[in-house]
């Protein structure tokens, strides 16, 4: 995963971070491996406080092959390998006008279908995938994802 650095503009950022990550994946590591690129491209943002800067990273999941011994980042590269505990994933599907409202909404629904099936997972991460054409509403389609540590 790599920092967004928001400041330019989330496009921007976007851009910086992907180019990055493809460069790692590209060979640019301590052990010239290339790498399938996987999907999806995750950004987390971590909002602190109302109105405060938000600090977002891109990550990306490695090919199963390199889960055991991945190639690490080259020196002086804003880049960090992190590996997680197996999760489980929770996914709704909608399309519509994207907002933050209509992301909270579907959020909302999927913690409650979750909790209605009687699982009590505390949740680790959330995040949203957009699929289709991202810009033209009659063919968007996003997942919104709740991801939990297998044991919850």
């Amino acid at each position: 995963m790599t920092e967004m650095d928001t400041k330019k503009g989330i496009s921007e950022a976007f851009a910086e971070a992907s180019g990055k990550l493809m460069a790692y994946m590209n060979g640019e590591n301590n052990g010239n491996v290339k790498m399938d690129a996987t999907l999806p491209k995750t950004v987390i943002y971590i909002i602190k406080n109302k109105g405060a800067q938000k600090t977002a990273y891109l990550s990306q999941f490695l090919p199963v092959s390199h889960h055991e011994n991945p190639p690490q980042p080259l020196e002086g590269k804003p880049l960090v390998v992190k590996s997680n505990p197996e999760m489980q994933y929770y996914v709704r599907a909608f399309g519509g006008k994207p907002s933050i409202d209509h992301y909270r909404r579907e959020f909302g629904m999927l913690a409650a279908a979750i909790k209605k099936s009687g699982l009590n997972a505390v949740w680790n991460m959330r995040f949203f995938q957009e699929y289709s054409n991202p810009r033209d509403e009659a063919q968007r389609h996003e997942v919104a994802v709740m991801v939990a540590p297998s044991e919850s």
